[in-house]
């Protein structure tokens, strides 16, 4: 699902799809958009947003927590820097 589509839900449907609260949501946006200004663009444009990333990250992780898991240990998912912000 695409981010368009997930902003009309409501914030408990919202939930059910990405299984964090839509604040939660945000912030995790907030730091990714942080980290992805520090990176040097080079190349094409993405053709997925932020919001769209992180959503589908999120779908994903739900769905497989293990895989979530094996995110964390490699550190290609910081949770760190979301309790950092907090």
């Amino acid at each position: 699902m695409k981010i368009e589509n997930a902003k009309q839900l409501t914030a408990k449907k919202f939930k059910q799809m990405a299984g964090v609260s839509r604040k939660t949501f945000e912030l995790l946006v907030d730091v990714v958009k942080a980290d992805a200004q520090k990176k040097k663009k080079s190349g094409r444009r993405p053709k997925l947003t932020i919001e769209d990333q992180v959503l589908m990250v999120i779908q994903k992780g739900e769905r497989i927590p293990h895989l979530l898991s094996y995110w964390i240990r490699l550190g290609t998912f910081r949770i760190r820097s979301l309790s950092d912000s907090l």
